[in-house]
C-alpha cells in the first residue's frame, strides 16, 4: 500500500490507521508512506509507519492542508502522488495506491488480487459513482490497485507525463480516467 499526506492532512492518515488497528489489520507490515514535508515524515515514524521522504525531489510543498479543493498547493502535492506510484511501478511490483482519507473494515488485499487474477486485470479502481466529470468509466483514483505489469507500468507512465493536465484541470482523477479509457480501446483492462 502506498500512500503519501502532509502534516496538515495526518488526522486523516491517523485515521485510516486507527480503523485498520480497531479491525485487526496490521498496516504498518505492508504499508509504505512518502510522506511531503518533514513533520508528516517524523509524525508517520512515530506511529510505526515505513517512510520514503526527500526534500529535494519536489522542493518545498506546503505542510499545511489546501484550503480549496484544487488549489495550487493541492495542485503541488498531487505530483508526488503521481510519482510516487511511478518510481515504486520501476522498482516492480504491484501496488495499492490510496489517500489518507480512507477507512478499512477489512484487509481489502486479498479480494482485490482475487478480482485482478480472475479478470486478468492490469488496474483495479474504486468507483466513483455516477459522477458526470469522470465519464465513461468513472474510476475514483484515491484508490486503485495497480498491477506492476507492463501494461500498468506505460499507463502510468502517461499518467506521469501528462502532469500539466492536473496544473490546468486542479486534479488528477479526469486526466486518469481519460488516460484509461483511451487505453482501454489498446487493450488495457
Amino acid at each position: 500500500v502506498l500512500c503519501s499526506f502532509n502534516w496538515g492532512y495526518r488526522s486523516l492518515f491517523e485515521n485510516w490507521a486507527a480503523s485498520c488497528h480497531i479491525h485487526g489489520i496490521d498496516c504498518r507490515r505492508f504499508t509504505l508512506i512518502f510522506p511531503t514535508d518533514a513533520k508528516a515524515d517524523s509524525w508517520a515514524r512515530t506511529l510505526g509507519f515505513q517512510t520514503y521522504y526527500d526534500a529535494r525531489t519536489f522542493g518545498a510543498l506546503p505542510e499545511h492542508a489546501n484550503k480549496v479543493f484544487g488549489d495550487q498547493d493541492f495542485r503541488r502535492i498531487i505530483f508526488s502522488k503521481i510519482a510516487m506510484v511511478q518510481d515504486m511501478l520501476e522498482i516492480g511490483g504491484d501496488y495499492i495506491r490510496q489517500d489518507a482519507d480512507l477507512v478499512w473494515f477489512k484487509d481489502p488485499r486479498a479480494e482485490l488480487i482475487r478480482r485482478v487474477d480472475d479478470g486478468r486485470l492490469d488496474l483495479l479502481f474504486m468507483y466513483d459513482g455516477p459522477n458526470a466529470f469522470h465519464q465513461p468509466l468513472h474510476h475514483n483514483s484515491g484508490f486503485v490497485y495497480l498491477r506492476g505489469n507492463a501494461f500498468s507500468k506505460f499507463t502510468w507512465d502517461q499518467v506521469f507525463s501528462n502532469y500539466g493536465h492536473v496544473l490546468v484541470e486542479g486534479g488528477e482523477q479526469r486526466m486518469i480516467n481519460t488516460i484509461v479509457a483511451c487505453l482501454r480501446e489498446r487493450g488495457l483492462r
